[in-house]
């Protein structure tokens, strides 16, 4: 069969059209750098994070700054935790099958210690029957996104092959062009990497803008060449991602009178991710190949560091005696994000031998603005018994932009345009309950729906469960346990795009589950 070039929707890890500076930047991205999953304290945690009309919690502060003007006393408390994540992988795609002895199911699993919170929150009392009756101010650090995962895959494939991926996305430059500072020269560098190594070539009397990969026989025909894998790969993928993005919070609130709270956050934001992609390909008999093929190993490394900054404001009512109504707004998070990435690549046949090549590392600095959040909440508090918390939270991912460093959208209207289409409103619903064993101990539990922020992804819901126990001390001590689940839905990764008609490239489908064990200690004086 012909191989033709079909639209070309990279994985996170083909990266054959990595770019040599601006612009590598996907609509994947804005939503992988601005999503939030809020942690907070082990109570906050344990209740669901639903704490827009509660307050009283270091971590509710994050979603509402109001939160801090219901304290009555000052505090200090420090959370850590252990995030442990757990995935199991299944590969498909035409021409995949599994050699005797190998299951078409994995599992990895990728534990890591956690901090998720801690702060100081002091409470001055204004001595005031009526009006402003106190003021509390706070700094809280509060992680609101852990990228803690790992999978892998393994698959016999006789129909497709990175290389060949590889040359039909570099069908159309010239072979001239990747000499001397080629990678300097605004080219693709896994092109670039390609063809040093002799992953990609090019071949008979094509013209120099075709390749074909070192995996691929080539039959000379009347009207051309017929392009073909030359024989069975025995394909493993592996994928890593690590790091985290915190808030660091700088709150004031406000007490009115016991029945209006007021607050405001001014957030400040640390991210660091990294992405750790390794594929390899190896002839299960190198016979089968016109060039001797052997073996093929890729990997690319993906880092990125943001900071950023907001603003927070919120409110909490208490109409009547036990209900409390809350809600809160946060400006457009504006982030500066350096990223760096380089990626290897060795090949081995009989033919050429053993050859290796390294990128030089890129670099690149750009802007991104994360979208508007606003929430709302209602509670009802049972006496000393417990209390009961709903909230919403609304967050439109299709008005995240991508700027370079000096403000201008030059060079992102494809991919703005791209997250305009391709995302749209997530809604977010949070569910906390607590009930008071007697005067020292707690149960709590909680429950998050969200829905998915992508257009097409309707009805791929994540599921949070949670659950903890408390205990406060007749003194100014406390003690919170907690733990949380959540049940994410299916992720879709290709290593190398489909590349030839009516033929699909391999494909994981993996199913990620995050699991959060979480302790918070306290003092309240």
């Amino acid at each position: 069969m012909m191989k033709k070039i079909k639209t070309i929707l990279i994985g996170a890890a083909g990266m054959f059209l990595t770019a040599t500076a601006a612009n590598a930047q996907t609509a994947h991205d804005a939503y992988n750098y601005s999503s939030i999953d809020y942690y907070g304290t082990a109570r906050s945690i344990a209740m669901g994070n639903a704490f827009t009309a509660l307050g009283g919690d270091m971590g509710g502060i994050s979603i509402n700054p109001a939160g801090s003007g219901v304290y009555r006393y000052s505090e200090m408390a420090f959370t850590i935790g252990g995030s442990f994540s757990k995935t199991n992988s299944a590969i498909y795609g035409d021409g995949i099958s599994l050699q005797a002895g190998m299951h078409n199911s994995f599992s990895d699993a990728q534990n890591k210690f956690t901090m998720p919170n801690f702060g100081l929150v002091l409470n001055f009392d204004t001595y005031r029957s009526r009006g402003l009756k106190s003021v509390s101010v706070g700094l809280i650090y509060n992680r609101t996104q852990d990228y803690n995962m790992a999978f892998s895959g393994r698959g016999i494939n006789s129909s497709t092959s990175w290389a060949g991926a590889l040359a039909a996305g570099t069908a159309g430059i010239s072979s001239s062009l990747f000499g001397k500072d080629a990678y300097f020269s605004n080219l693709p560098w896994s092109s670039v990497l390609g063809w040093e190594t002799g992953a990609i070539s090019n071949f008979g009397d094509a013209p120099d803008t075709e390749y074909a990969g070192i995996t691929e026989n080539i039959q000379e025909t009347a009207d051309g060449y017929n392009i073909y894998t030359g024989g069975k790969l025995d394909q493993r993928i592996s994928y890593r991602t690590y790091g985290n993005k915190s808030d660091l919070i700088l709150n004031a609130g406000f007490n009115f009178s016991d029945i209006v709270y007021a607050g405001v956050n001014l957030g400040f934001v640390i991210m660091d991710y990294t992405m750790d992609s390794r594929f390899s390909e190896y002839a299960v008999d190198s016979k089968d190949f016109d060039t001797g093929f052997v073996s093929l190993y890729d990997r690319y490394v993906l880092q990125s560091s943001g900071r950023g900054f907001y603003a927070k404001f919120g409110v909490i009512v208490t109409p009547v005696a036990g209900l409390r109504i809350g809600a809160a707004i946060q400006t457009p998070t504006g982030t500066t994000i350096s990223e760096r990435w380089f990626e290897d690549l060795d090949v081995t046949s009989s033919d050429y031998g053993y050859k290796y090549s390294g990128t030089p590392e890129g670099n690149y600095t750009y802007k991104m603005t994360s979208p508007f959040r606003y929430n709302f909440g209602l509670a009802y508090t049972f006496g000393r018994v417990g209390l009961i918390s709903f909230d919403y939270e609304g967050v439109d991912y299709g008005s995240m932009r991508f700027k370079n460093s000096n403000g201008s959208r030059n060079g992102f209207e494809y991919v703005n345009s791209d997250i305009a289409s391709l995302y749209g409103t997530s809604h977010i619903f949070r569910a906390g309950l607590e009930f008071n064993l007697g005067r020292f101990f707690a149960i709590r539990g909680g429950f998050n729906l969200i829905t998915p922020a992508e257009r097409a992804a309707k009805g791929y819901n994540t599921y949070i469960y949670s659950a903890g126990v408390g205990y406060k001390s007749g003194g100014s001590f406390y003690a919170d346990l907690a733990f949380r689940f959540n049940d994410n839905p299916d992720i879709s990764y290709m290593p190398y795009a489909d590349y030839i008609d009516g033929i699909l490239s391999p494909e994981l489908i993996v199913r990620n589950k995050l699991m959060s064990l979480i302790a918070t200690i306290g003092f309240r004086f």
